[in-house]
């Protein structure tokens, strides 16, 4: 997963946004089949706040994936607690 996001930095640093939204949707992917993960939720809100942060849509605007970020973090933190 860290490779991964890395990967996926690097490409959205170099401008490779084809390449680098193909990553993500890979990672995206493998997160969502990993269903026994405990840690599944809070790799999906890490993985979502990377889009969020390299595409540069973290403006004040409220969106759909902020909502996906924040059901993320209310899911991992029931799952923990």
């Amino acid at each position: 997963m860290k490779r991964g996001l890395q990967l996926f930095y690097s490409l959205s640093d170099r401008d490779l946004s084809k390449l680098s939204f193909s990553k993500y949707k890979s990672l995206e992917e493998g997160v969502i089949n990993s269903k026994g993960s405990a840690d599944r939720y809070l790799r999906l809100c890490e993985l979502k706040w990377s889009l969020e942060t390299a595409t540069g849509n973290t403006d004040i605007k409220i969106n759909s994936n902020v909502y996906e970020i924040s059901e993320y973090m209310i899911y991992n933190f029931l799952i923990s607690f």
